[in-house]
């Protein structure tokens, strides 16, 4: 601003009339607009960043480029267990339950050395203890697998067929083990394995029995008994 604008600017300012009110009214817009762009500023520099989902991804996928971003948000909205890096850190690591667009990366939601423990510590039976394995178990009735969620309790059985029974009874190979993956692999590719967390023994069992018979699971625990299960 020159100085013949800067006269003509104080001389609006100071004359009564529309004109200073109109300069008025403008100055005070434009300070309202400078103090909501720096409270917004400083709003954004207190909120840590997070990382979170950029996409909707389903069980069972790799982390891929462009699967997460960085996002800035309030401090309460982040959990304890919220993973922290930058988002190819996480590339390659298998999603264990669907996540949605936005949605903050937890430990809960990939798969690493300490899930099968925390899964497993969770059980209601009392044999489980900590001393988690993980198994791959390729189901004798994979249609099974979309009815399957991260976490369910399920039993290992498989189906003893003697000549002096009438039919079939079912053999429980293994029984408390949770579920970490139901799905996944190549895209197209209907599934037909799922990841388990069993105890030593139950993992042992279940490996050995898979070699010659074929195995399913049985949901147990508290959503086999819900009547929304499906």
């Amino acid at each position: 601003m020159n100085n013949r604008h800067l006269r003509s600017f104080l001389r609006t300012l100071t004359t009564p009339g529309h004109h200073r009110l109109l300069l008025v009214r403008r100055l005070v817009a434009a300070l309202l607009v400078v103090a909501a762009g720096v409270s917004y500023a400083g709003t954004l520099k207190e909120q840590p960043s997070a990382l979170v989902f950029a996409a909707d991804v389903p069980a069972g996928k790799r982390i891929g480029p462009g699967d997460l971003k960085t996002a800035r948000l309030p401090a309460q909205a982040i959990a304890e267990s919220a993973l922290h890096g930058a988002p190819a850190d996480f590339e390659g690591r298998v999603v264990v339950a669907a996540a949605g667009r936005g949605e903050i990366l937890s430990a809960a939601r990939i798969l690493d050395e300490h899930l099968a423990a925390s899964l497993l510590s969770e059980s209601t039976e009392s044999e489980i203890t900590p001393n988690a394995h993980m198994v791959p178990l390729k189901l004798a009735e994979p249609d099974l697998i979309p009815h399957l969620h991260h976490g369910d309790e399920v039993n290992v059985v498989s189906a003893v067929d003697k000549p002096e029974l009438d039919e079939p009874r079912a053999a429980v190979i293994a029984a408390g083990g949770r579920v970490i993956t139901a799905g996944g692999g190549k895209e197209g590719e209907k599934p037909t394995s799922v990841l388990l967390a069993l105890p030593q023994r139950g993992a042992e069992a279940v490996a050995a029995a898979s070699l010659s018979q074929p195995l399913t699971v049985v949901i147990v625990g508290s959503r086999a008994q819900a009547p929304q299960f499906s």
